[in-house]
């Protein structure tokens, strides 16, 4: 019987040993390792050779579809390979990508920004792709490099190193199924047409739109330290812009965006129309509500606009290499086991988490784009500064990655949000918020204070030259009056602050977290992020007027709508 068993696990062992791993079967892993090592062991016979040589790669596959007022105005598919190498010359402590005191950063990884492989297999034309681009970029480099080597003196040592050493990672995931990527076109179609024809009928709105857009992306990394990672990537995105036209003749915007990882984990088509029909209301009702005057003054931010408000204020100032940049704010760089927010208040990224409540959290990735593992980084703890968001550029007191390098292909990594997680141990129901609200108001003489309730996102500044300012864009916000009336709609909002200040202006959080989704454009290119954050009271905010314009409006009637009202009165 053991012998019998001995040839039994001897023949699965062989029949397994026989079977070709994923990274057999996949041609392009294939020639970009071959390249990548045959390139790094020539460049050795160079004065200056690379200590450290990544290739990274992507076969994407994209279709868009836009609609207006019922319309289909377009359909866009794309089917694309790129290729982008990076090069390292020196060593980790030192290379050419170290930045001096008073230098700028480079994110740019080379002359050649991408360049496009063919979409077969052919590996002739694909090797001569990788070979061109990796030799011209060796050459900028060196360059580079060289111009670093005269600016450094002798005998000069730095607190960080350049580049930090990580650990070897192979993970090469099955490809993509091709069902995954294809989408009923006809079906998508005739939903955003069925979606952007609800505004068609009312005088205020004069443009709407629908949008629609699926990708798939299987990503490639490989390094000279060994790692080798083929990771599969999909984003679903169903966006609404609608214009109208306020009692004042000025702009009206409003806009509404859903995410998911795939077509299927969009809201269904019952929910969404629900939602367009509300989201018309909401519209005509804006093009009526009156002006907002600037106000300083207690408010209430939802959670989607706390979700924004963190993401400006605090995620991009917990962002690890802009501890180091000369021209930074460097917000919270001395802060470091301080309190920075209020006590009851705990913040941590995760990009390993993919959903919450039901919804896809689209900051979710296994690997980030420098070949780490995602991890969970508690960044505040009961409102202590506990640490940053790093990429493998080390900053002091701070020497490695915690798997948030992220970039566009053509673009060099740093660090940068996943999903930002906002908790509080003492939240508070609405109810109680408001009446909070309603107290604080009363205590600051205010006649009314604000509710934020929606918002299409915001921008930050964390450079040392101009003032460093969050500026949130609201959709939609209430006064809340301190006699009883009632809460009133108002128009041309923006949300701004300096982040220490409003921090230390926190009251309380609500009870409901939720989720707000957003791509997020930095240095190192547009990346897919997420927040969930409580509603949050805030003791005092300031708003200013938004910026308005009034275009010069048809003097023709719409034709359309011409029609459509010759149409029912012949009904009639």
């Amino acid at each position: 019987m053991k012998k019998l068993l001995i040839i039994f696990t001897i023949g699965l062992l062989s029949w397994i040993a026989g079977i070709p791993t994923l990274a057999q079967t996949d041609s392009l892993l294939h020639i970009l390792k071959d390249e990548l090592w045959i390139e790094f062991k020539e460049l050795q016979s160079t004065e200056h050779p690379p200590y450290f040589m990544e290739f990274v790669a992507s076969d994407s596959h994209t279709l868009g579809i836009s609609s207006l007022s019922g319309y289909t105005m377009s359909v866009n598919e794309d089917r694309s390979r790129s290729f982008s190498p990076n090069i390292r010359i020196g060593s980790y402590e030192f290379d050419n990508s170290h930045t001096f005191q008073n230098g700028m950063p480079d994110f740019n990884r080379g002359t050649s920004l991408l360049t496009e492989l063919p979409l077969d297999n052919r590996q002739d034309a694909i090797r001569y792709a990788i070979w061109e681009t990796t030799n011209d970029l060796y050459r900028e480099t060196l360059n580079t490099y060289l111009n670093k080597l005269d600016e450094h003196k002798p005998g000069e040592i730095y607190k960080t190193a350049d580049f930090s050493r990580e650990e070897q990672i192979v993970y090469v995931e099955p490809p993509i199924p091709d069902e995954q990527q294809e989408v009923d076109l006809e079906l998508w179609k005739n939903k955003m047409n069925k979606y952007s024809a609800v505004f068609n009928d009312e005088d205020e709105i004069f443009m709407a739109s629908a949008n629609f857009m699926y990708s798939t992306n299987r990503s490639y990394l490989v390094n000279t330290e060994k790692t080798e990672i083929v990771q599969n990537e999909s984003l679903c995105v169903v966006t609404f812009w609608i214009l109208a036209r306020s009692t004042d003749d000025e702009y009206v915007p409003y806009m509404q965006t859903y995410f998911g990882f795939s077509p299927d984990r969009i809201p269904t088509d019952s929910v969404i129309m629900a939602d367009c029909i509300e989201i018309r209301e909401k519209v005509i009702a804006l093009s009526h509500a009156p002006q907002a005057e600037p106000y300083s003054g207690p408010a209430i931010l939802s959670a989607e606009t706390s979700g924004v408000f963190f993401h400006e204020i605090l995620g991009h100032r917990i962002e690890g290499h802009r501890m180091e940049e000369f021209n930074n704010s460097k917000t919270f760089k001395e802060k470091v086991g301080t309190l920075v927010l209020d006590k009851s208040i705990s913040v941590y990224s995760d990009p390993t988490i993919s959903e919450f409540d039901g919804k896809d959290l689209i900051g979710h990735y296994k690997y980030d784009d420098q070949g780490v593992a995602a991890q969970k980084v508690v960044n505040i703890e009961n409102g202590i500064l506990k640490h940053f968001l790093m990429s493998r550029k080390p900053i002091e007191g701070f020497e490695k990655s915690n798997g948030h390098g992220r970039g566009n292909l053509s673009l060099t990594p740093v660090a940068r949000q996943s999903n930002l997680i906002i908790e509080s141990d003492s939240p508070m129901g609405f109810d109680k918020l408001r009446k909070k609200l309603i107290k604080e108001c009363k205590k600051q003489d205010r006649e009314y204070g604000y509710f934020f309730k929606t918002v299409s996102g915001g921008l930050t500044n964390t450079m040392n030259y101009t003032p460093d300012y969050f500026n949130i864009f609201p959709l939609e916000v209430y006064r809340i009056y301190v006699d009883g009336r009632p809460d009133e709609l108002v128009k041309g909002v923006n949300l701004i602050g300096t982040p220490l200040i409003t921090f230390s202006e926190i009251l309380g959080a609500g009870e409901k977290r939720k989720v707000f989704s957003g791509i997020c454009g930095a240095e190192s290119g547009s990346v897919p992020v997420s927040t969930v954050a409580p509603a949050l009271l805030v003791r005092k905010i300031e708003t200013q007027n938004q910026f308005s314009f009034k275009p010069e409006w048809p003097i023709l009637p719409d034709p359309e709508k011409d029609a459509l009202n010759q149409k029912m009165n012949n009904d009639e």
